[in-house]
C-alpha cells in the first residue's frame, strides 16, 4: 500500500507539473519580501574559534540522531528510549529534518526524508493526495498546519538550492490542499480532519509562519489576505498591554485570545509558542523588541525556563528545556543578536550528553532513562547549524 501511495502521488506530480511549473518563484518586490530580506541582512557571524567548536557539537548530535532516532527508511523515532520503540514518525520531525538537510546541503538525506513524506505521511488513503497526516498511521485524519507549512518550505528552499521540480509541485499541491480545506475567512485554521470534514475553529498564534504563507501566495494571492489576517491576529494576541507574551490561541470565529489549556494548573504558558511566534514576526522584520530586551534580561539571569506565568513573568516551574533554548537560540540568531545567541547555545550545551562511553553521546536527553526526545534533538540540530553560520 505504502509504493502505492507513493506511486500515485508521483503521478500526480508529473501530471500536475503544467500547472504549477509555470508559476514564477519570483515575485516584484513588496513590503512583505523586503521586510524579510531587511531581517536577515545583518545576521552576524560567530568568532572562528567558537564557530569550530558549535561545529564539533553539530557533527556530535548529528551523529546520534542517526544512530538514535533515524530509521533506514526514514522514519523518525519521537524518542529513543524503550518506550519509543515502534513509535509514530511526527510531520514535524520530518520536516525539521527536511529543513535542516536544506541548510547543510545534505541532499541524499532530504530526498530520503522526502521519499518517506510521500509514502507514509500522505493521505493517499484516502483519495486525498496532498494532505500530509500529523504522525504516520492508519487511523491518522488530520494534519497540523504549523508541521505542513514547515514542510513547504523546506520544498520550496530545496528546489531554489538543487533545482529539482517534483520538490517545487509537491509544495504546490500541498499548500492547495490547505487553502482549500483550512481557509475561511482569510483565517487559517489549526487542522482539517478529512475523516470528520472538520476545520476546526480555531488557530495557534505559534502555526500562522508568516514568511511562508507569503511564499506560497506565488501559488495563489488569495493567501496575502491570509498573511495580512495573520499578522493582525498576532499583533492582536499579546498579553498585557507592554507583556513580551503571547496568547497561545485566537478564534476565527468570534475573536477571542486563550492562553495554554495548562494555565488554570500551573498558572504558566509554554515559551515554546511565543518562541516560535516571536520568530515568525522576526522573519519578516516586524518589531520583536519586547520580547528580545525580556529574553535578554532572563539570560543574565543564567538561564530559561520552560514556562512562564505571563502576568508576572515570572517562572512558572524549575523546568528547563533543550527545545526552548533551541528555539531562543534561532530567534537570536535571526535578529542578528549574535552576542545573545552565543549566551543561549552555551546554555543549552550543558544539557547535551558528551561521555563518549555513553550510547546517548552527542544527544539531548535523560542518559539514565533514555528519553531522548526528536523535537529536542531536531531543534538543536538546527540552532547549531545557524549559529555556525
Amino acid at each position: 500500500m505504502a509504493k502505492y501511495i507513493g506511486a500515485l502521488l508521483l503521478t500526480a506530480v508529473l501530471c500536475y507539473a503544467g500547472c504549477y511549473i509555470v508559476i514564477s518563484n519570483t515575485r516584484d518586490e513588496d513590503k512583505y519580501v523586503n521586510a524579510y530580506n531587511e531581517a536577515y541582512k545583518n545576521e552576524a557571524v560567530l568568532p572562528e574559534a567558537e564557530a569550530g567548536q558549535i561545529g564539533r557539537k553539530e557533527e556530535m548530535l548529528l551523529e546520534f540522531v542517526s544512530n538514535n532516532l533515524l530509521g533506514k527508511n526514514g522514519e523518525i523515532r519521537s524518542n529513543a528510549g524503550p518506550y519509543g520503540e515502534g513509535s509514530a514518525t511526527l510531520s514535524e520531525s520530518v520536516g525539521l529534518l527536511m529543513n535542516y538537510c536544506v541548510l547543510r546541503g545534505k541532499r541524499g538525506l532530504f530526498q530520503k526524508e522526502f521519499d518517506f513524506l510521500k509514502t507514509e505521511l500522505f493521505a493517499g488513503g484516502t483519495g486525498i493526495k496532498s494532505a500530509i497526516k500529523w504522525k504516520t498511521g492508519k487511523d491518522v485524519s488530520c494534519n497540523a498546519a504549523i508541521d505542513d507549512l514547515r514542510i513547504i518550505r523546506a520544498l520550496l528552499d530545496a528546489y531554489e538550492k538543487w533545482g529539482d521540480k517534483e520538490y517545487f509541485n509537491a509544495a504546490g499541491f500541498i499548500q492547495h490542499e490547505i487553502y482549500d480545506k483550512q481557509v475561511r475567512g482569510g483565517c487559517l485554521r489549526e487542522f482539517y480532519d478529512w475523516g470528520q470534514k472538520d476545520a476546526g475553529g480555531s488557530i495557534p498564534l505559534c502555526y500562522i509562519d508568516l514568511y511562508t504563507i507569503y511564499r506560497i501566495s506565488a501559488f495563489n494571492e488569495n493567501w496575502i489576505r491570509v498573511l495580512d489576517r495573520g499578522l493582525s491576529v498576532i499583533k492582536g494576541g499579546r498579553i498585557g498591554e507592554d507583556g513580551p507574551f503571547l496568547y497561545k490561541y485566537y478564534n476565527c470565529e468570534n475573536g477571542a485570545y486563550s492562553v495554554d489549556e495548562e494555565f488554570n494548573n500551573s498558572k504558566g504558558i509554554c515559551l515554546t509558542y511565543t518562541l516560535y511566534t516571536m520568530l515568525h514576526l522576526a522573519e519578516m522584520n516586524e518589531d520583536t523588541g519586547r520580547f528580545s530586551e525580556w529574553l535578554n534580561g532572563e539570560m543574565e539571569k543564567g538561564r530559561l525556563y520552560a514556562w512562564y506565568n505571563p502576568y508576572t513573568l515570572k517562572p512558572a516551574g524549575k523546568i528547563e528545556s533543550t527545545a526552548v533554548y533551541a528555539l531562543a537560540a534561532v530567534y537570536a540568531k535571526k535578529t542578528g543578536d549574535n552576542e545573545l545567541c552565543g549566551k543561549i547555545i552555551d546554555s543549552m550545551l550543558k544539557f547535551m550528553i558528551t561521555d563518549q562511553k555513553s550510547p546517548y553521546c552527542g544527544g539531548f536527553g535523560n542518559g539514565k532513562t533514555g528519553d531522548f526526545y526528536s523535537f529536542d534533538n531536531l531543534t538543536a540540530l538546527w540552532a547549531l547549524a545557524l549559529a555556525e553560520r
